[in-house]
């Protein structure tokens, strides 16, 4: 095919190329509107899609969360389906299973009066059972074991009942005589489980006692101690020393207390070998309050005669404030008495 030159007149189908191939002009103002009313048409559908899909995604989401929380809810709620409940499951609180009284009633004073403890079953029910006593302060909130954990049979415990049984048998006896135990005043008429405690009270005041059965609780008896707020304590000669307490059974020798001071004393004990023995606590009840303080705290002791006594126990201790003071000494949480002492204000 050969090229046209420039000096050489361009040929009929030249002139064609010129002229457009189609009918009618392709891209007239009529057809640019076509042509942005399709784009147009194409937009909206691509938005509408666009959010059709956001809609969509975000209603799955709420799904998920809303199915999420009800499973949750069907995994932490109980099911009211669930099997029943069995007795290992719930225990029922420990209540009182006996009834039991307390004498002497009353009134009684300060100081130590034996006491008894009667319950309401007979011994053969009882025994082989722990019984357990304490004893607190309501002021001062001071507690101690009245009566030690005991196991209850014919060496601790007597049978009221038996004794009533043999003495109604006796021809001699009238149908009026009812046994009593002389020291202790206590009528027997009424039968029962009888064990005897020291019941020592060392503070005037409102005091309960709380009786516990193989760790169970009993029940509580409230008894009204009179007595003064504060006396002086006796003494009573051990060995070579003048001592302060209770004869045969707890002293102590003083060399005085300062306030604030801390200062050697020697504490004095009388009793078996298993009340001599043990962990020794000393609290100390300012008069006329109800400040206690926790002066000497478990320290041990053994038993070692010296000065008359079955064990003595030397240590240190301070009382914070001059005046008049109980000390509560107890072994082992068992109250073995009561000292009160003056306290003398601290040197300048």
């Amino acid at each position: 095919m050969s090229m046209k030159k420039d000096n050489e007149p361009a040929p009929s189908w030249y002139c064609e190329l010129e002229e457009t191939p189609f009918d009618k002009p392709q891209w007239s103002m009529e057809r640019q509107r076509e042509l942005r009313e399709v784009l147009h048409r194409q937009h909206r559908r691509r938005v509408g899609r666009r959010h059709w899909l956001w809609q969509a995604s975000v209603g799955a989401c709420l799904m998920v969360f809303m199915m999420t929380g009800i499973l949750w809810v069907a995994i932490t709620q109980p099911s009211n389906h669930s099997a029943p409940s069995t007795a290992s499951d719930v225990q029922p609180p420990p209540g009182p299973n006996v009834t039991w009284e307390v004498s002497p009633g009353g009134e009684p004073e300060v100081g130590t009066r034996g006491a008894s403890w009667r319950i309401l079953r007979t011994l053969k029910e009882l025994r082989g059972k722990e019984v357990r006593i304490t004893a607190t302060h309501e002021d001062t909130g001071f507690t101690f074991e009245e009566l030690p954990s005991t196991k209850i049979d014919e060496t601790t415990a007597i049978d009221l009942y038996s004794v009533i049984s043999s003495v109604s048998s006796d021809a001699t006896t009238t149908s009026s005589f009812r046994p009593q135990f002389p020291t202790l005043g206590v009528p027997q008429q009424d039968g029962g489980t009888m064990l005897v405690s020291e019941m020592i009270v060392p503070l005037p005041g409102t005091w309960s006692y709380t009786l516990y059965l193989d760790g169970v609780h009993q029940g509580s008896k409230v008894l009204e101690i009179e007595g003064a707020e504060w006396t002086p304590s006796p003494t009573f000669q051990s060995g070579a020393y003048t001592l302060e307490g209770v004869e045969g059974q707890l002293g102590l020798l003083n060399g005085g207390f300062r306030a604030g001071q801390v200062q050697k004393h020697m504490w004095h004990f009388w009793g078996t070998e298993q009340e001599v023995t043990g962990n020794v606590d000393v609290y100390a009840v300012q008069a006329g309050s109800s400040r206690l303080e926790h002066i000497l705290e478990g320290d041990p002791i053994q038993p070692g005669p010296l000065n008359g006594a079955d064990a003595t126990f030397p240590c240190h201790m301070m009382i914070p404030e001059p005046g008049q003071w109980t000390l509560l000494v107890t072994v082992n949480d068992r109250l073995v008495g009561a000292v009160p002492v003056e306290v003398e204000p601290a040197e300048e």
